[in-house]
């Protein structure tokens, strides 16, 4: 089970969120792996994750990268991503507010899931966004762990 959550905020020298989502000495990640034995991995500008022989960060944007081989991990780990990333926005809307910059207008939870290779099915990526990511992953995965995902 993989899937990738865009971030929607730039790092900068002022927010920080790359910071905000690690926690400071890692405490976000630990926990969400620690609850569900997943994988992540911040990625893209200003992840400060160095990619490939050429060790640079990819100049993709700034998203969460997931990874379980287990089903109940994997909904966990999704799960707390997005609570995680609720959080942060809330704090950039105040922040946003306080220092009277624009707020963006569409900043919400975007989850992509990603079919893995061995089970490649349609093909297709799916887009989810906010709360629906969570409930549609327990209809997609809760209800029949047959692999298809």
């Amino acid at each position: 089970y993989t899937c990738r959550f865009e971030i929607g905020i730039k790092n900068d020298r002022d927010f920080h969120v790359a910071r905000r989502i690690i926690g400071t000495k890692g405490v976000n990640m630990k926990r969400i792996v620690k609850m569900s034995d997943a994988k992540l991995r911040l990625r893209g500008r200003g992840s400060g994750f160095l990619e490939g022989n050429m060790k640079q960060e990819s100049d993709e944007p700034l998203h969460l990268c997931i990874s379980c081989v287990d089903p109940v991990g994997y909904r966990t780990a999704t799960r707390e991503v997005e609570r995680l990333l609720e959080g942060i926005y809330e704090e950039y809307r105040n922040y946003c507010e306080d220092y009277g910059l624009e707020y963006p207008e569409n900043l919400t939870v975007v989850m992509k899931e990603h079919p893995l290779l061995a089970n490649s099915g349609s093909g297709s990526n799916n887009t989810i966004n906010g709360s629906a990511a969570r409930d549609t992953l327990v209809l997609q995965n809760g209800v029949d762990d047959d692999g298809d995902d």
